[in-house]
């Protein structure tokens, strides 16, 4: 069964303070992790895992008490893997830092409601970088010091001396996402995600290249790809190509677009873009 694409605009929230903590996670999961339960349970054990949601939100301080808390519960999701592309040119600091401070939590987090988690990592920049694209391949969170040692070891430009060319809006999306297609998918793994972090749209030539890639990719069944528009910082924050491309990329690849742009924690919106 397709999963159902949803466009997710982060405003249409009262509390835009709510993503920043352990019970904001929480909050997004209790209220999207919902389609992955078998359509086989009746209205009655629904009802009952809510209840058990929402009384674990009650006990629930932190981050580190929602995890603990999260082990108790019943409700779960498939096996996993997630391949995050993640823009590293220079706007991109705070998502960059982001990641490195909140790669364990998602961990953590996603470990307690699925079987097995798989993690790849796709940091891309500007297609005229001599080295556009630096990879993770999919690697299980039972190794998250492997995990956690290359996120740290992410940069804006990574120190590409050509990274200063970096003067134009577009980047190498559609590489990185063509890319992320060819790692080491696990076997084993029920749903597949890519996610797509950057603030720009793919450069004009490559958009159709990038929206074939994402419709081939979702083609298969539970594989989809979704898209978060970060915070643009220093720049315009009214870039409607980036918009538009990154919501059409989102349609195309069957998954969630998650408008991130008011400067929401990576931690949520990940867990928008997969649940």
């Amino acid at each position: 069964m397709k999963h159902q694409r949803r466009e997710l605009n982060v405003f249409s929230m009262s509390a835009l303070d709510l993503f920043a903590s352990g019970m904001g996670a929480f909050v997004l999961l209790a209220v999207t992790v919902m389609p992955f339960f078998p359509n086989t349970e009746t209205s009655s054990q629904r009802e009952n895992m809510q209840a058990e949601l929402e009384s674990a939100q009650s006990r629930s301080e932190d981050l580190e008490d929602l995890v603990m808390t999260l082990s108790q519960a019943t409700f779960r999701i498939p096996t996993l893997d997630i391949v995050i592309c993640l823009d590293i040119t220079g706007s991109m600091y705070g998502q960059i830092d982001g990641l490195k401070a909140e790669i364990s939590a998602l961990s953590e987090v996603l470990d307690k409601i699925s079987p097995s988690v798989g993690i790849g990592i796709v940091a891309f920049g500007d297609r005229r970088y001599r080295q556009p694209i630096y990879d993770l391949d999919i690697t299980e969170t039972t190794n998250m010091t492997t995990i956690q040692s290359f996120v740290d070891d992410l940069t804006p430009g990574m120190n590409d001396p050509d990274s200063n060319l970096n003067s134009d809006g577009p980047e190498a999306v559609t590489t990185a996402l063509e890319h992320a297609t060819t790692l080491s998918w696990r076997s084993e793994s029920e749903t597949r995600f890519i996610i797509v972090i950057t603030d720009n749209a793919a450069y004009p030539d490559r958009e159709t290249a990038a929206i074939t890639a994402a419709t081939s990719f979702s083609s298969v069944e539970d594989q989809h790809v979704s898209t978060v528009r970060a915070q643009i910082r220093g720049f315009a924050d009214d870039d409607q190509e980036a918009l538009r491309f990154l919501k059409e990329l989102a349609e195309a690849g069957q998954g969630n677009f998650v408008d991130a742009a008011g400067g929401e924690s990576i931690l949520s919106s990940l867990l928008l873009a997969i649940l």
